[in-house]
């Protein structure tokens, strides 16, 4: 029993009774029965098979669109491979065979394999410029008249520890009354890393003969006197200030020069 079709009760001639769909059903067996009107009655069967032939009527579908791809920053190694996309088409060879493109391309920096769906990438990038790429992929089917839809691939760039911190100033000319307390804070160093995370993270040191006076927080940058100093014993200290970050595989640093002069009192 079918409702797909109806055949004329004194015609014997079979009609469609409704839009039929190649990817629903592709095939129909029907049994025909032919009988007379005498008594008793007489009747016949036969079976006619029906084949439906597809046309390009459906669209591909990216199977996961939207889809994320992580592509850490700089690196040697290129064209690099990123990810793959894949769209499903329901209609029959050839109609379901799928281009792939990508609709507004970022210069020469991504491209798609147009048979395969893989992404590479053919330039370094720079998370520090661009931390996030948004492409909008075309799946387009070789039927007539070709079938697209569109999908969307986000690339983070993850981050490389390729940035040294970097001092406010190269250089800080500070001043302590002499005889101040120890732990008189004299000022806050601070540099800024643009890498993030542990790779953007910074320690502070100090380095030098004089240095040994002082004391810096290394989380903070804060500058204080490690005991009370006399400017008749000495007038000035000069050491430098180190920050660095705590990159996992290489750690970088930046320094600046620091002189404190110690400021007379009436002793």
């Amino acid at each position: 029993k079918t409702t797909d079709f109806s055949i004329g009760e004194y015609s014997g001639v079979i009609k469609v009774n409704k839009r039929l769909d190649f990817e629903r059903k592709n095939a129909y067996q029907l049994t025909i029965q032919a009988e007379d009107s005498g008594a008793p009655v007489r009747y016949d069967t036969a079976s006619v098979s029906i084949y439906i032939e597809d046309v390009n009527d459906s669209t591909p579908i990216f199977f996961h669109s939207p889809y994320t791809a992580y592509v850490v920053e700089n690196g040697e190694e290129l064209p690099r491979y990123v990810t793959s996309l894949k769209a499903r088409d329901a209609d029959s060879p050839p109609h379901n065979v799928v281009e792939y493109s990508i609709k507004k391309p970022v210069g020469n920096t991504f491209s798609i394999n147009k048979t395969t769906g893989d992404v590479f990438l053919h330039s370094a990038l720079n998370r520090e410029t661009d931390p996030y790429y948004k492409l909008e992929v075309v799946a387009k089917d070789i039927g007539n008249p070709r079938l697209s839809s569109t999908g969307t691939l986000s690339v983070l760039v993850e981050d490389e520890n390729d940035n040294a911190p970097v001092f406010s100033q190269t250089q800080y000319s500070l001043s302590l009354l002499e005889n101040s307390e120890p732990g008189t804070l004299l000022a806050r160093l601070t540099a800024t890393d643009s890498d993030i995370g542990m790779n953007g993270e910074i320690r502070y040191s100090l380095k030098g003969e004089d240095a040994e006076a002082f004391n810096i927080d290394e989380t903070t940058g804060d500058l204080t006197s490690r005991r009370s100093l006399d400017r008749e014993q000495k007038e000035s200290y000069e050491f430098i200030a180190v920050a660095e970050d705590k990159g996992d595989d290489v750690k970088l640093s930046n320094s600046a020069r620091v002189t404190v002069r110690i400021s007379d009192v009436n002793d």
